[in-house]
């Protein structure tokens, strides 16, 4: 399996050398996980960088930004177009954090800052629905999380897999 990670920022270059940049990060960790043989390309998407075949990767990632969701610039747009072609192409996408909000708002949802402020440190997320991907099986999972923007509606035909107090669309699927 061949994983494309859409690299939609950078990790501040002073704690790269103790912790990597985000690329690094979605290899060891999604690497260590696979079952099977798995491979990975980076696009860095932040400057424009894309596959033109959608077909060269079997699955795709979003990695977080600091930028918002709705902040006007173009590579953001771009983005957003790239998740509509993926979603047309029924190319498996993850986002995370930013990429989970970007995913949500490409395909209608909308994402917009949370009313209660900023969400800060480890949140309790309670799973509303199982998947068979989802191994082990848990009612409840912790997530360090550092945000203010969240998804306040989900696109038409998303299906809500996790939410919390903080955060009540905190994990979706469009299938």
């Amino acid at each position: 399996m061949k994983v494309g990670i859409l690299k939609a920022d950078s990790v501040l270059e002073q704690f790269q050398p103790d912790h990597g940049d985000y690329p690094a990060m979605f290899i060891q960790r999604l690497g260590d996980n696979a079952e099977g043989e798995i491979s990975f390309v980076t696009y860095d998407v932040e400057h424009g960088q894309y596959q033109q075949d959608l077909d060269e990767c079997d699955a795709y990632v979003i990695t977080g930004s600091k930028k918002s969701v709705y902040d006007p610039e173009q590579w953001i747009f771009d983005l957003q177009d790239y998740v509509v072609r993926l979603n047309q192409a029924k190319k498996p996408l993850a986002g995370i954090c930013f990429g989970h909000q970007l995913v949500a708002q490409a395909l209608g949802g909308k994402t917009e800052p949370a009313t209660v402020g900023w969400g800060v440190g480890v949140q309790d997320y309670s799973m509303a629905k199982h998947k068979p991907y989802m191994q082990p099986a848990l009612d409840d999972i912790k997530i360090l999380a550092r945000h203010k923007v969240q998804v306040t509606v989900l696109a038409e035909g998303a299906e809500l897999l996790a939410s919390s107090d903080f955060c009540p669309n905190s994990m979706f699927q469009v299938a």
